[in-house]
């Protein structure tokens, strides 16, 4: 067997600092009001690569102030950027530090940026070693190769992905040496490398992914027969031919650099040095340390015994139960369990934390159960990484856990940062794990105050948990038969589908072969690639382009048929029989209330929210979830919830009348759009407007109405033009939300819930594009989200003395389902509507529709 190659991480120093900064609230200090923030950010986010890689070797780069080779070439170079704020000055001392404390060379060279020091050693050390470079930005993805990876940074500091070549090009549909060709042509604000004006992200991805390098593109100007090459596209280059190689320069990160460096000086061995300790103690980073104490030996919070770094363990005894009962206001507690769930778990064993680094372990008996109840019914504050695993287990204990308690994966979701609890596997990990709950109980309820999301907290995140634990047990009834049957449907419509598609592409081809499809579609089929992206070998069939090509030839509707078809099947009628417990018959999906950035829920095992919405297909699979014996489904949606808090959100007196006046909004902007009568709005025209009011939400283009629509982009830009004309107060909304989250970094919802944006500020266009679309969205999904769930917990609250004849069964999107015995439906139905719009008021009133039904897909709409 090959031994593995040994790990160098490398540091860009400068740009994961600028990223911390930016990505964490500037009010993080300690007691004694020194800011932290972007040292926090900083050390974790260390901590987290540390834990990716797993390195032998560590090196940070750090930029020194003066000017560079680029300056000499050209003295614009990175002028536009404004002075650092002091506020981060000020914590750029301690950040060194920290790095030098934990035995971390740092390596700076005057005249020389960190990106150019990191790409000579990366190059230098690819063939012994395998490198990760940890960055806050995309400048070093020009390394890229089979020994090169970069460690990247998502949403938060701790969201990390390692980026390869292969990675790069199913992303950017680039490679390494390509992103430098792009930026010379792109430019890059940024760094304000000025690429050739008039060129701008479409374009430049277009020449590069067809010429490949800036010689084959200036040496293809003199053939006429060049269509990427014509008008002002080729004036530009011609006329800035110079800035175009400038450019390139400036992009190109010298990997040849003289440096003096011994990579001997640079292993690691992960142990935690005592300066580490007192910095971190000086700081605050409980957390932080307890996670730089697990990587010594890749285990979550493990550290060698020997050096006493360890949480000291020692088994509970009954004597010291009331020393133990006083010790403090919490508690943390994480249980070990045997079974292939924990709500079908039965308790192994306990593991309870008075600190830090002090932990109890017991082996589940009598005696260790009745030491729990006490300590559950003494009122003290339980943490756990998951509650909701907690209640289950408890209640198989015959036993159950109320208010206060705190969910550390819960809170860390919410705020957007830390590294998520790792499961747990033995009685001494469950220790470690309480241990380390401990230490992050005040840190992220310090990080929720700062946040002011402590009353979204306490109100609607915490109280949350037991009704969606009462949801997943509950489960809903499958009738497997019913999956069967249309399994073999499905795969004979599946067939049917495949040969007219054959048909009309005059061959036989492998239809879920994205390069095989390309090849039909575009070259035998001679549709336009106008705008379609393309990767190194192939135009995009991805589902976005096929939606915007769906007028273009008929071939293309039976390609989106099929794919659905293959993909219900395969995700649902083939896959879901053998998720039915086979004790109860019911799937129990597994719900993660913060699921979503936005708030939302998601569902995995399985993931029911992808069921097609409206759909034939769709329906046909929900037909298979059924009411029990003597009961029925009662349902209950939201009517256009997102549009009734946008009107609210935005102030726009328009949209307000509108929903305020009773009148169908799809209706009412239609006949806006199109200035005529209401009266006179078809059903076509109405769908075409519920397209456009829908879309807003998401930053709908054009280019992409014009394709859903099968209308002109000129058409489909008069349309939004005149939606935004019609509704002026829409516009000046989703402005104003970019605008603030472009200063702060982050928006908050009516309902205080906070979303941090770390790439709206992005020099890339495509990135930056992205988060402006998600920032838009999020003040209507996380407000949607907030009302879901506190009209969830009002129904619990509500139905609570009748828990045995209405029961939650599913959340789905804005929709709550209940399976409800027959005697009490009426009950719920009449009163649904009343608890679901009544959980907030706003300036429209919210609607709920009810259904009644035998099954989740053949629903009748409940009439009083």
């Amino acid at each position: 067997m090959q031994t593995p190659k040994p790990t160098l991480l490398l540091i860009d120093g400068n740009a994961l600092i600028h990223r911390a900064y930016h990505a964490i609230p500037l009010g993080m200090k300690t007691a004694s009001g020194e800011l932290t923030n972007a040292i926090y950010g900083f050390t974790s986010s260390l901590i987290t690569a540390i834990a990716t890689a797993k390195p032998s070797y560590v090196v940070a780069c750090f930029d020194v102030k003066g000017d560079t080779f680029r300056h000499k070439q050209y003295p614009q170079y990175k002028a536009q950027r404004k002075p650092m704020e002091q506020e981060l000055v000020d914590q750029i001392p301690r950040i060194h530090q920290i790095v030098e404390s934990m035995q971390i060379p740092i390596l700076t060279q005057v005249g020389v940026e960190a990106d150019d020091l990191i790409g000579t050693i990366a190059k230098q050390h690819a063939n012994g070693t395998h490198v990760y470079i940890l960055t806050g930005d995309k400048d070093t993805l020009q390394l890229l190769d089979d020994h090169i990876s970069v460690i990247t940074l998502g949403s938060g500091i701790n969201k990390s992905e390692i980026i390869t070549p292969k990675e790069l090009e199913h992303k950017m549909g680039l490679t390494p040496a390509e992103i430098i060709v792009y930026k010379a042509l792109r430019g890059d604000p940024s760094d304000n490398i000025p690429g050739v004006a008039g060129i701008g992200d479409v374009t430049a991805t277009k020449l590069v992914t067809h010429y490949h390098t800036l010689d084959k593109i200036y040496a293809a100007l003199d053939d006429e027969n060049q269509p990427l090459l014509q008008g002002k596209v080729k004036q530009n280059l011609i006329d800035q031919k110079e800035t175009a190689y400038l450019s390139e320069v400036l992009a190109t990160i010298d990997t040849n650099i003289k440096i003096d460096f011994d990579l001997d000086k640079a292993k690691w061995d992960g142990r935690v040095t005592p300066e580490t300790e007192k910095i971190f103690s000086d700081l605050q980073f409980h957390s932080l340390m307890t996670r730089l104490r697990g990587l010594r030996s890749g285990h979550l919070d493990t550290a060698s015994e020997s050096n006493g770094e360890r949480p000291r363990l020692a088994q509970i005894k009954t004597e010291s139960l009331t020393a133990f009962e006083t010790a403090g206001d919490s508690v943390a507690l994480v249980l070990t369990y045997e079974g292939d769930s924990p709500r079908r778990g039965q308790i192994t064993g306990v593991a309870i934390a008075t600190s830090a680094d002090q932990a109890y372990i017991l082996k589940w008996d009598d005696k260790s159960k009745s030491i729990l109840n006490k300590i559950l019914a003494s009122g003290v504050e339980i943490i756990s990484p998951n509650i909701k695993n907690v209640i289950f287990l408890l209640e198989n204990a015959e036993s159950s856990l109320k208010q206060p308690y705190f969910d550390v994966n819960l809170a860390i979701n919410l705020t957007q940062d830390e590294a998520r609890i790792d499961n747990v596997k033995t009685l001494e990990d469950a220790a470690q794990i309480a241990c380390q709950c401990f230490a992050l109980r005040k840190n992220l309820g310090e990080k929720i105050d700062e946040s002011k999301m402590t009353k979204l907290w306490q109100e609607v995140e915490l109280p949350l948990i037991p009704v969606i634990a009462k949801i997943e047990n509950n489960g809903i009834l499958v009738e497997p038969h019913k999956l069967n049957d249309l399994s073999t449907e499905f795969t004979a419509q599946i067939a049917k589908v495949e040969k007219e598609i054959w048909h009309l592409a005059g061959q036989e081809f492998n239809i879920a072969s994205p390069s095989q499809l390309s090849d039909i579609l575009f070259n035998k089929l001679q549709i336009s690639a106008k705008d379609v992206k393309k990767n190194k070998t192939a135009y995009s069939t991805d589902a976005e382009t096929l939606e915007v090509l769906r007028s273009a030839h008929p071939v293309v509707d039976l390609v989106l048929r099929y794919r659905e078809l293959a993909k219900l099947k395969n995700t649902y009628l083939d896959a879901l029989p053998a998720l039915i417990d086979p004790k109860d018959g019911r799937i129990h999906t597994t719900y993660n209330q913060l699921g979503a950035a936005t708030g939302r829920f998601s569902s995995t095992d399985p993931n029911l929210q992808n069921i097609p919405i409206r759909s034939e297909y769709g329906d046909q699979i929900r037909q298979a979830f059924v009411a029990a014996p003597k009961t029925k489904l009662v349902s209950a949606d939201y009517s256009q919830i997102e549009l009734r808090v946008l009107a609210h959100l935005s102030g726009d007196q328009n949209m307000i009348s509108d929903f305020n006046s009773g009148l169908d909004i799809h209706t009412a902007t239609a006949a806006k759009i199109h200035q005529i009568d209401p009266k006179l709005v078809t059903s076509e025209l109405r769908r075409a407007a519920k397209t456009i009011n829908f879309g807003i939400l998401y930053g709908l283009s054009a280019h992409r109405l014009s394709g859903q629509l099968s209308i002109s982009h000129a058409e489909a830009k008069q349309f939004i033009d005149r939606y935004f004309a019609s509704y002026p107060g829409i516009k000046q909304f989703l402005e104003k939300v970019i605008e603030q989250s472009r200063r702060d970094g982050y928006y908050t919802t009516l309902f205080g819930r906070r979303r941090i944006f770390p790439e709206i500020n992005s020099g890339a266009w495509a990135v930056r594009a992205g988060a402006e679309r998600m920032a838009m969205n999020f003040p209507m999904q996380g407000a949607v989200a907030d009302i879901l769930k506190m009209a969830m917990i009002k129904a619990g609250h509500e139905f609570a003395l009748h828990q045995d004849q209405i029961k939650p069964v599913l959340t789905i999107h804005d929709e709550l389902i209940f399976e409800v015995a027959e005697a009490e439906v009426d009950f719920v139905a009449k009163n649904l509507p009343q608890i679901m719009t009544s959980v907030c008021k706003l300036d429209v009133p919210l609607v709920a529709e009810v259904k009644v039904g035998e099954n989740w897909g053949n629903m009748s709409k409940f009439e009083q």
